[in-house]
Parts: C-alpha cells; sequence; structure tokens
C-alpha cells in the first residue's frame, strides 16, 4: 500500500496527540506486535541489545508501562505526570513502497512531583504498511544529554 507524505505527517502528529492527552492504549496500538520503543544510552549506538540503553520496550514492557501510567498508585509520585510533545522539522523517506523512515526535532515538558522537566532530542520512527495504515516498527528517541545528568523520565517522548 502506497501512503503519501500528508499520510505519514497525519500519522505522526496523531501518535503525537496521543501522548500528549495520555491515551495509552490507543498510542501502544499504533506498534507493530514486534514493535519496540528505543532510547539509546549515546547517539552512536548502533543495537538496543549490544549495549545499555535508557528504555529500550517491547510490546510486554510497554504493556506493563503503560499499567503504571494508568494506575496512579502505582507511580511513586502524588499525581499522575503530565507532559506535552512538541516536534517539528519533520523528514521523511520511503525505504521501499511499504516501509519509511521518518526523524525530527523533538521537545517534551513533563510536569510531576511540582516540577517541570524538558527533554530534547530528536526522534526517528521506522514505520510500515499494515492492513489499511500505518504501524510503528521501531521509534527511537536519542536525547541531545542521553550520557550526562538527567532527571526522571516518567513518560514517553
Amino acid at each position: 500500500m502506497t501512503q503519501s507524505k500528508e499520510h505519514i505527517r497525519a500519522f505522526i502528529a496523531h501518535e503525537t496527540w496521543l501522548l500528549n492527552t495520555q491515551a495509552w492504549d490507543e498510542w501502544t496500538a499504533l506498534f507493530s506486535p514486534a514493535g519496540a520503543y528505543w532510547m539509546p544510552l549515546t547517539p552512536a549506538q548502533d543495537s538496543p541489545k549490544n549495549h545499555v540503553s535508557l528504555m529500550y520496550e517491547a510490546a510486554a514492557l510497554r504493556a506493563a508501562r503503560i499499567a503504571r501510567l494508568k494506575k496512579s498508585d502505582g507511580l511513586s509520585v502524588e499525581t499522575m505526570p503530565r507532559s506535552v510533545r512538541h516536534v517539528s522539522s519533520l523528514i521523511i523517506d520511503s525505504i521501499s513502497e511499504n516501509e519509511w523512515h521518518a526523524r525530527a526535532a523533538v521537545m517534551m515538558a513533563e510536569y510531576a512531583r511540582g516540577e517541570v522537566n524538558t527533554f530534547h532530542g530528536t526522534v526517528q520512527w521506522h514505520l510500515q504498511a499494515s492492513g489499511s495504515g500505518l504501524v510503528i516498527e521501531l521509534k527511537r528517541v536519542d536525547l541531545i544529554n542521553a550520557e550526562g545528568a538527567l532527571s526522571d523520565i516518567l513518560t514517553y517522548i
């Protein structure tokens, strides 16, 4: 199935909106069954399995984190964290008729424990056609200060 760049932009905007509104079940449904969310420790990392990462979550780990996010007393915070993401400078490359790579700059502000923390970096999506839409095979988030001191990252970027 051939997708237009506008359809892919809309998919990424929808994914960002789901994260911003904490629609966790709908967000995780965007991933393929084998899809993963990855936040490397260093920008040069080429594999989540051969190096330590800040986060690497396939379906089972995403489901466990989302269950904690949906249950406010499951986190060690008094109130659920709130966050907003801004995605910009989106570039979309076609890999094949059914596969795309998109990349963008991302900023997230997260409010938790009475503080606002901000995270900056880049994000990459590896997308595939599935049925009548798209699915995420891999979402990679590279924070600009991943090797430095970080506050807790309680939600997905």
